[in-house]
């Protein structure tokens, strides 16, 4: 082979050794550029995430010194201690009222749906599970130390309780949620959510004791809104809420009010046609009674001076008075019933008052004609159904007395005399009455 051939064969083979070791190198210089890339990215993601964390944090620590700083319109300071229970049954919700009223006051409206659920549970309370459903560990808006609140509840349970009731709640002391739980067990003992009681509830509902007095319709109307809602509150066997109509809602109140109220409902049955629009009539004609009874003292008077020291009580007659008032509508003027003094009406003195009251006395009015024709009614039908008793009753005596009559006179006969009827049919009048005599 040619020197020179074989040269540049050498020189050839070097070049490829030096270019195949120069691409190791740029393969392994890639592949540290891509591992140092990686590692930036890393750290970016990293730092993006190390902000996002610094950021809640920031956003947790100003809701909770709101939270913390959030001004309160009740002075929990000056509750006191609330009184102990005493296995009452009667009054175990006046107390859990109480109760629940003071720890939602201090520790924030998010409790009392703790407490609320706790309540719909079947089984005993599971504090992972109120952890995750009302803590802040996933939600900032949550309850902030749900444990701290827990423990705080079964201590000031067990220091309001006595006898069964504080064996209920000693038996949670060892229990993750023992205050909630303790707080279960005691409604379900005192209040249980069960279809007995709730059959007592409906009852309750459908056999009100009716109000004598209209001062005591209010509190009788709110007493029975609050058994409904006690009602719809519990579960029946199917583990759903049943809300109750408004045809039961409105007998319910219709037997509660006093008989000249329900008779002014029952007559208005076309207009007021929901439980709603009942108390909305109720509310109207309390407070236009209420308006008509006040006391408006005049300016500069000595009484309105007093007035101002404190509200000036009400001269609150029955609802049957005031409704009579209106009907007779009388004026002391001298034009006549319902004018004013001076015998003239003037229309520019139509107030809303005036109209509402003339509105009722209308309605009142038609309602007395009905219902005195009605009685009018029942009366004559009385009366016809009385003489036609004693009609009849004259009749059978009078039928009686003939009967006694003719046994007296009917002759006695021989036992001869019956065996020979054919005697009887040949025997004149003249010795018929000759027999007869004898």
């Amino acid at each position: 082979m040619d020197p020179a051939v074989q040269t540049a064969l050498q020189e050839l083979q070097a070049q490829v050794q030096q270019l195949q070791a120069e691409n190791v190198s740029l393969k392994t210089g890639q592949q540290v550029l891509q591992q140092e890339n990686e590692l930036l990215k890393a750290q970016q993601t990293g730092f993006s995430e190390m902000a996002k964390s610094i950021g809640d944090l920031a956003q947790t620590l100003e809701t909770k010194s709101e939270r913390k700083d959030r001004r309160l319109l009740v002075d929990t300071k000056d509750l006191g201690k609330p009184e102990t229970f005493n296995n009452d049954e009667q009054s175990f919700r006046r107390w859990a009222r109480t109760v629940c009223n003071l720890t939602v006051g201090v520790f924030g409206k998010g409790f009392q749906d703790v407490l609320d659920y706790c309540l719909d549970l079947e089984d005993a309370v599971d504090f992972g599970v109120l952890e995750t459903k009302f803590g802040d560990d996933l939600d900032p808006d949550g309850i902030p130390s749900l444990d701290d609140k827990c423990d705080q509840l079964y201590r000031v349970l067990s220091s309001l309780t006595t006898g069964e009731s504080e064996d209920l709640v000693v038996g949670c002391a060892n229990l993750d949620a023992s205050g909630f739980e303790a707080w279960r067990r005691l409604n379900r003992r005192w209040d249980p959510v069960t279809a007995g009681r709730k059959r007592n509830i409906l009852r309750a509902i459908l056999n009100p004791e009716r109000t004598k007095t209209w001062e005591g319709v209010r509190p009788a109307v709110e007493q029975l809104d609050d058994l409904i809602r006690r009602y719809e509150a519990r579960k029946n066997e199917n583990g759903q809420r049943e809300t109750l109509g408004d045809d039961i809602k409105c007998t319910a109140i219709e037997l509660l009010v006093p008989q000249d109220l329900e008779k002014h409902l029952i007559l208005n049955k076309s207009r007021l046609t929901s439980y709603s629009l009942i108390k909305q009539e109720i509310e109207v004609l309390m407070e236009t009674m209420l308006g008509s009874k006040g006391k408006i003292h005049r300016p500069g008077s000595a009484a309105a001076a007093a007035s101002n020291q404190g509200p000036a009580p009400m001269e609150v007659d029955s609802f049957a008075t005031w409704l009579g008032s209106l009907v007779k509508g009388k004026g002391k003027g001298k034009g006549g019933k319902g004018t004013p003094k001076g015998g003239k009406s003037n229309d520019k003195d139509m107030t809303c008052y005036n109209i509402v009251k003339r509105d009722t006395k209308l309605r009142i009015v038609g309602v007395r004609k009905r219902m005195d024709l009605k009685a009018q009614k029942m009366e004559k039908g009385r009366k016809a159904q009385a003489k036609a008793q004693a009609k009849a009753q004259a009749m059978a005596r009078k039928e009686k007395e003939r009967e006694s009559i003719r046994n007296m006179h009917r002759p006695l006969m021989r036992p001869q005399e019956k065996k020979m009827p054919s005697m009887k049919r040949v025997m004149n009048p003249r010795m018929r009455k000759l027999a007869h005599s004898r």
